[in-house]
């Protein structure tokens, strides 16, 4: 506080810090919406975001959320729930490949793999991790994929930055069949080329912020049918325990080391492993 006083004292005098409104602000539990009604025409969002992170920064996340929404006039920065199903249906093509980029931990394929499944069928899809001399087995793969009009994904881009460049190539070398989907997923990379990048549709595939946020994403690739598997209560009660269960544990990575001394990894791969089992 004694930072803010001495960097800006002009605003700190307009506040008036002296009366109770502020009290009962500092107090609250989501104070970054809940500035006294007197303050907020003579401060900007951004010397309210400065406030919050000086008196509550166990808010500023939060604040940080809302300031960007304020300013961009949106109603989330969250993005909407991942389907890929629907990725396919309405933004996919034959000459677009898919570019999913991803976190440290997240893994798409096995969603990816349960759409094709459902799409063209187990046969007609392949998937292969990259690394390790794979390149002339994918450069392959990619040729039959487009001749024949299967799906192919090719994981982990980010340890083959240098092929990367031969792929395009490979891409712009005829018409694929109308049914051809390329699939690819890689880490952000600062040596990713731009071409493919501009070339490609692009996804960002992490886990969404909040408890809520996590629980729409988990229900939006548990259809109905999967719900209603058995016909059981219980076994419907146990998901939703279930999905809540993984939304705490990916939620509670950001706040370490306040009360965890280590992050606990429960990942969409080892929820849908849960689900299952």
């Amino acid at each position: 506080f004694r930072v803010f006083l001495k960097t800006f004292p002009t605003l700190v005098e307009k506040l008036k810090f002296s009366e109770s409104a502020w009290t009962k602000w500092s107090r609250h539990p989501q104070c970054e919406v809940a500035f006294p009604k007197s303050q907020r025409k003579s401060t900007t969002p951004f010397s309210r975001l400065m406030i919050v992170q000086c008196l509550r920064p166990d808010r500023l996340h939060r604040a940080i959320d809302h300031f960007a929404c304020e300013v961009l006039a949106l109603e989330s920065v969250a993005p909407p729930p991942m389907n890929l199903k629907k990725v396919f249906e309405e933004e996919s093509n034959a000459q677009t490949p898919v570019l999913m980029i991803v976190t440290t931990g997240m893994d798409p394929s096995k969603s990816l793999g349960e759409v094709a499944v459902e799409v063209v069928g187990a046969e007609n899809y392949k998937e292969l991790p990259m690394g390790g001399g794979q390149q002339e087995i994918a450069e392959r793969m990619l040729t039959e994929a487009r001749e024949k009009g299967h799906w192919l994904c090719l994981k982990n881009l980010h340890l083959v930055v240098s092929w990367l460049p031969q792929l395009e190539k490979q891409l712009s070398i005829g018409e694929p069949h109308e049914n051809f989907r390329l699939w690819l997923t890689t880490e952000a990379h600062a040596e990713f080329p731009a071409i493919l990048l501009q070339q490609s549709f692009k996804i960002t595939y992490e886990s969404p912020p909040g408890i809520k946020k996590n629980l729409q994403s988990t229900f939006e690739n548990w259809n109905p049918e999967f719900f209603e598997k058995g016909k059981s209560v219980e076994r419907s009660r146990i998901l939703f325990l279930l999905a809540w269960f993984h939304a705490v544990i990916q939620e509670r990575r950001n706040f370490i080391p306040q009360g965890w001394s280590e992050f606990y990894e429960f990942s969409p791969s080892d929820l849908r492993v849960a689900a299952n089992v």
